[in-house]
């Protein structure tokens, strides 16, 4: 049960993550305010320490603290796999893409570049004025403005995610690693324990 809970919350956290949130909103023609609300969660989350989109399930802070040999590893892993679920996604994610940037250099500071304008440039930027036809009223017309820096940032996203894919296997593999062995050693507050001792775990 408990190892199935923490499947669970991996798969809800990376249901979550902020790329796949942000292209089910392009299907669905989200308006253009929808478009500046997801930029600034992105960022957000970049603020946190979640560069790819991955809401951490607990400070970063706490990820360190009271490291110790486990007494009940059967217990203590699962339970901290569950916990530290969006931590340990973007663990992942970014020692795959550090490991994929060594590979494709240029595409790897393409994607971040473009991640930067979009999420810290100011919105003047992205506007894009368009000279309109008589027939149409004349004068200029502003287009794109959200949808540019909503684009850039998807794009971005896309394109870290393919180099931690394609790019990153070995620092997937290491990531993978330092995920079990802090795990196994990062002890549960009591709190927790007491919850799980409820549950019959």
């Amino acid at each position: 049960m408990a190892w199935l809970e923490a499947l669970a919350e991996w798969h809800a956290k990376v249901s979550e993550a902020w790329l796949l949130v942000a292209l089910r909103a392009t299907v669905s023609a989200a308006r253009e305010e929808a478009m500046e609300e997801h930029c600034a969660g992105l960022l957000q989350m970049v603020l946190a320490g979640a560069p790819v989109g991955v809401s951490p399930s607990q400070p970063w802070n706490d990820f360190l603290s009271d490291l110790r040999p486990p007494e009940h590893p059967q217990e203590r892993v699962p339970s901290n796999l569950k916990r530290f679920a969006g931590n340990y996604i973007n663990l992942i994610f970014c020692a795959a893409i550090l490991t994929g940037s060594c590979m494709r250099p240029l595409l790897f500071t393409l994607c971040v570049v473009l991640q930067v304008v979009a999420l810290l440039a100011p919105p003047e930027m992205f506007d894009v004025h368009l000279m309109q036809t008589k027939s149409a009223g004349g004068g200029f017309r502003s287009v794109g403005g959200p949808w540019i820096r909503y684009l850039m940032a998807v794009t971005a996203q896309i394109g870290l995610m393919s180099i931690s894919l394609f790019c990153g296997q070995r620092g997937i593999l290491v990531a993978v690693l330092l995920v079990l062995l802090h795990a196994l050693f990062r002890a549960r507050p009591w709190t927790v324990m007491a919850k799980e001792k409820l549950k019959g775990y």
